[in-house]
């Protein structure tokens, strides 16, 4: 696999530290599998790593982050689903609207946005949850779907390939080419997309270059304005922050899940849970800080079971190249170019 500069990615095999907080497994997968294009393993669902039948209609709670949007679209989009409970985590002591389906209000602190209240939720997830009740994670901007990179999954899908195998899924996928949106002429952006113009993106990330991701600002498209004069970028590069978590970063690939939308089995959620204790206390920094960029780019991470060195060693080799965090922050690390006609030695 190349990138810019066409040098070869070395591929690390994944460890079994002891110094972490995560109890996560490695999902069983058979020696034979071999991840293709067209699975969508490597686009970013896992129906190809599901052994067991899924739920025609798995139980689901739900946590919603809520600030100040109306939630009047809940209760339509939630039709059909066995929700079992709905808890709505208030950031800006603003009223929540009245819900057709049972509600839980918690007030929380206007601290880490939307991440705080996500990792709230599952540090404090009750250990005696039925473990087939799949929790689903909204903000209540959830209507206004900004990043056209992505692709929204139906909350059905989601739900019920979080029920399967992986007890994780993620509600938004890259649906995107290398184009010249956003770029300078005659950037090294701009001459890396003219060498890689048209290759789709996937939601598989190189750890080792996603670990260089920074970002100084950060204005919300939801058009939430910073209600402190905490310093956005702070001291802690993404590196520092899976230390902190004592969370082994995955090698050598990584998913990553964008949006705000996600689903996850209370196993999944349970084995990380010093991770979100840990990072809900990294939140609390500040109110419009990069500690949320980093938790949205931990979350698949942390939750998905760890995959075969093989799968790994597969998912890199049907890579064309990767996004670099020195020519953009958005995406870095993010592999393109899927082909199966690769070689196999």
């Amino acid at each position: 696999m190349h990138h810019a500069k066409d040098r070869r990615t070395s591929i690390e095999s994944p460890t079994s530290p002891t110094n972490t907080a995560s109890s996560r497994t490695f999902l069983d997968v058979p020696t034979k599998y071999k991840p293709s294009c067209a699975d969508g393993l490597w686009h970013g669902t896992f129906g190809a790593l599901n052994a067991d039948s899924y739920f025609t209609n798995p139980p689901v709670s739900i946590a919603i982050a809520f600030c100040e949007h109306s939630l009047d679209w809940l209760d339509h989009l939630l039709q059909g689903l066995d929700v079992r409970n709905i808890t709505v985590y208030s950031k800006c002591g603003n009223q929540v609207p009245n819900i057709l389906n049972r509600t839980t209000k918690v007030d929380l602190k206007n601290v880490g946005r939307v991440d705080h209240a996500y990792v709230y939720h599952m540090a404090n997830l009750p250990e005696e949850t039925d473990p087939d009740e799949v929790q689903l994670f909204l903000k209540d901007t959830y209507p206004n779907h900004h990043q056209v990179q992505l692709r929204r999954r139906s909350l059905q899908d989601v739900i019920q390939e979080a029920a399967g195998t992986t007890g994780f899924s993620c509600g938004s996928i890259p649906n995107w080419f290398n184009t010249f949106d956003r770029t300078t002429f005659l950037s090294q952006t701009w001459f890396h997309t003219v060498f890689n113009y048209g290759s789709e993106w996937s939601a598989w990330h190189i750890s080792s270059e996603v670990a260089k991701f920074r970002l100084k600002k950060y204005n919300s498209a939801g058009g939430y304005a910073a209600r402190d004069d905490v310093d956005f970028a702070g001291n802690l590069t993404f590196e520092k922050w899976f230390d902190a978590l004592k969370l082994p970063m995955p090698h050598p690939v990584m998913p990553v899940c964008y949006a705000g939308t996600f689903a996850a089995k209370p196993r999944n959620i349970f084995a990380s849970r010093p991770v979100w204790s840990t990072m809900l206390k990294l939140l609390e920094r500040g109110d419009n800080v990069i500690e949320g960029h980093y938790a949205e780019r931990t979350y698949a991470a942390a939750l998905m079971p760890y995959l075969p060195i093989h799968v790994y060693e597969r998912l890199m080799r049907l890579s064309r190249g990767f996004r670099m965090c020195s020519y953009t922050a958005g995406f870095c690390g993010l592999l393109y170019g899927c082909s199966d006609d690769i070689n196999e030695g």
